[in-house]
């Protein structure tokens, strides 16, 4: 599981994936900073004020399965073809997760990583 601070601030970002938090098994915040795995499921918590006690924004983080599911539950030919011409496009990808996202990004919501925020267009 990628839990590097790159691929935790690409997830916090991609609010359109944020979305779709399994809120029924997590809260929005926590006063706890940490990375744990409940149910399948991935989350980290990052500051999310200066306020005392500090407050924790949690993160969910997805697996590359979770990844696969949001394209389409059985990767087609297609898609793997597809998904193997944007990683060629894309030299700088550490692991499959950041490979997956990126994907999911590109695919549902025509938006690309910048380094700093998902931006709309462009090329992947």
């Amino acid at each position: 599981m990628d839990t590097s601070n790159q691929y935790i601030k690409m997830c916090e970002m991609a609010t359109e994936i944020q979305d779709k938090i399994p809120y029924n098994i997590m809260p929005k915040y926590t006063r706890d900073p940490y990375i744990f795995r409940r149910l399948d499921c991935y989350f980290c918590s990052i500051r999310h004020s200066t306020a005392r006690p500090p407050r924790y924004k949690i993160i969910w983080l997805p697996t590359q399965k979770q990844l696969q599911e949001m394209v389409n539950a059985r990767p087609t030919k297609y898609q793997i073809n597809e998904l193997f011409n944007f990683r060629n496009k894309n030299l700088r990808i550490k692991t499959w997760q950041e490979l997956w996202l990126k994907f999911v990004m590109w695919e549902r919501f025509l938006k690309i990583w910048n380094g700093e925020n998902w931006v709309k267009g462009g090329k992947p």
